[in-house]
């Protein structure tokens, strides 16, 4: 069984809309978190998947799927959701990661680090090749890099200028899939160029494709 995993519920609203996916059960934990995360079991042309709400940031999205992945087995973890992009990427583009980072850890006052790295870590966390083979089979998409930060980036800082997308929980589902050996891949919409009106007003338009992509995996993977 494959999980979706998504950081908020109003990502992926549009798929309660869809008769055809069938409803198996919810399930969320009994904390003071369970308004914002939950998994979802459902059925699609024969095809049992999961689809989680992790909470947005990077320590709700891995704390979150550590306990998934420690409860359920799953085949792949894949994540779709909105990104933002400093290069004016029309909205709605739509993108495999290649690799994601920590685009807001900055350990360069120490010798030999990079932006994005921690100590004893590789910089980048990459998304399997295999999975990413499987599903741009059906999807045909270009690849980008993903800088993963807690902050919604409004304006061209210096830091960000050369990231071709960023998100706040991409490298955080990266990193914890492979601490799980699972693999891992996500795809990204474009939702705004670092301007938040942009990301509102053109909600439904990434929401819709986010929407379509995931209908064009679910029934194939």
């Amino acid at each position: 069984m494959n999980l979706y995993i998504f950081a908020e519920y109003e990502e992926i609203e549009l798929l309660d809309r869809n008769a055809n996916i069938k409803f198996i059960k919810e399930e969320t934990i009994d904390n003071e978190f369970k308004e914002i995360q939950k998994i979802t079991f459902y059925k699609y042309k024969n095809k049992k998947f999961a689809v989680a709400i992790s909470g947005v940031g990077k320590v709700n999205s891995s704390l979150f799927l550590c306990y998934l992945l420690s409860k359920y087995k799953f085949k792949n973890v894949i994540n779709i959701g909105p990104a933002g992009s400093n290069e004016r990427e029309k909205i709605a583009n739509s993108f495999l990661i290649e690799k994601a980072y920590y685009g807001d850890v900055d350990l360069t006052s120490l010798p030999n680090y990079e932006i994005g790295m921690l100590p004893n870590l590789k910089k980048y966390f990459y998304t399997s090749n295999n999975l990413n083979k499987i599903i741009n089979k059906k999807l045909n998409l270009d690849f980008r890099v993903i800088a993963t930060q807690d902050k919604f980036n409004t304006n061209y800082q210096d830091d960000l200028k050369s990231k071709s997308l960023y998100d706040m929980e991409c490298a955080s589902f990266a990193h914890t899939a492979l601490f799980f050996n699972i693999p891992f891949s996500a795809i990204k919409v474009v939702s705004d160029n670092s301007n938040l009106s942009q990301y509102k007003n053109n909600n439904l338009i990434w929401k819709s494709k986010i929407y379509n992509i995931f209908l064009n995996l679910i029934g194939e993977l």
